[in-house]
C-alpha cells in the first residue's frame, strides 16, 4: 500500500468502503454485518486499512463504528493481518492495488473538482 494521504483527502470513508465492495464483490451491507466468512473478512480488513491510510483523522474506534460497531482492537488486528496476507498472496496484492488505484483516482479528481 502507498504512503498515507494527507488528512484533507477529499474521499470519504463511505466511498472507500464502496470501492472495496466493488472490487471484492462483497456488499457494503455485508461488510457492516456480523458475518465472518473469509472473503468478507478480507474485504472488511482491506477497506479498514484504506480508510486508515486515506482518512488518518479517523480514530480506530470511529473506523470500527463504520463496520457495524467493531472494537478498535479488531480494526488494529485486521490491519496487521491484511498487510501480511497482501505480502504473501499475489492475487490479494493485485486486488488491493487495484482498489487503492481507484481510491487514489477518485480522491485526486474529487480534489480537482473542489478546486474548480
Amino acid at each position: 500500500m502507498a504512503q498515507p494521504a494527507p488528512t484533507s483527502a477529499p474521499i470519504t470513508a463511505k466511498r472507500i468502503i464502496e470501492i472495496v465492495a466493488k472490487h471484492t464483490e462483497v456488499s457494503v451491507e455485508d461488510m457492516k454485518s456480523p458475518r465472518r466468512y473469509s472473503e468478507l473478512v478480507t474485504a472488511r480488513h482491506l477497506a479498514a486499512a484504506l480508510i486508515r491510510q486515506w482518512r488518518p483523522n479517523l480514530s480506530y474506534p470511529q473506523i470500527g463504528k463504520l463496520f457495524g460497531g467493531r472494537d478498535h482492537s479488531t480494526i488494529i488486528h485486521g490491519q496487521k493481518l491484511i498487510r501480511e496476507r497482501i505480502r504473501r498472496n499475489p492475487d490479494l496484492a493485485t486486488l488491493a492495488h487495484d482498489a487503492e488505484i481507484d481510491v487514489v483516482y477518485e480522491a485526486y479528481f474529487s480534489k480537482r473538482r473542489m478546486l474548480g
